[in-house]
């Protein structure tokens, strides 16, 4: 029997032996990356709730609040690539999962339930900008058939075109009794 040996073995580097510092991390990541998930989820369900009543200036709000909470979440996802890097910087497409199943029980438990927690609320707020965007979509449309309508009435000067836009070249030739 021939046993095959490879003559140039690649060193092997272990990850860092797990220490109470990676539960510490990791934790306050969990917990804010929860935060964060949870206010954009209760913003899409206000985006969406201004969307239905069509009010402008709710809708504005709700994306500039947006902005502001993706901008904190940009530096939780560095916090999280220096994580990995930190204690798994050979491995590729490691998860927080897997580094919390690194670290010792009890935290171990605590920090698996908390990325659980995570994981849904993620699912959650992916469904409701779903919703948001097909209301978006709607009210677009809507907007955009109204404008229409508006064109079509008063498109008797000839001024705008069956899409709804002004005809190059044509002189604006139109007016609106605001009285009735």
């Amino acid at each position: 029997m021939s046993l095959r040996t490879n003559k140039n073995p690649k060193p092997v580097t272990p990850a860092p032996t797990p220490s109470p510092a990676l539960g510490i991390e990791l934790e306050s990541l969990l917990r804010e990356l929860a935060v964060h998930q949870t206010d954009l989820l209760a913003l899409a369900t206000e985006h969406r709730a201004a969307i239905a009543r069509a009010d402008t200036g709710a809708i504005a709000s709700c994306v500039e609040r947006q902005a502001a909470i993706l901008e904190r979440s940009r530096a939780s996802e560095q916090r999280r690539r220096t994580l990995v890097e930190t204690w798994a910087p050979r491995e590729r497409g490691i998860t927080l999962t897997d580094l919390a199943s690194r670290v010792e029980e009890p935290a171990r438990t605590r920090l698996l339930a908390l990325g659980g927690q995570v994981r849904t609320l993620v699912e959650r707020l992916a469904r409701e900008n779903r919703i948001v965007r097909a209301a978006t979509e709607s009210l677009m449309a809507h907007m955009d058939g109204l404008v229409r309508q508006v064109a079509r009435r008063l498109s008797q000067s000839g001024t705008y075109s069956r899409r709804g836009g002004i005809d190059a070249g044509t002189p604006l030739v139109a007016g609106i009794d605001l009285r009735h």
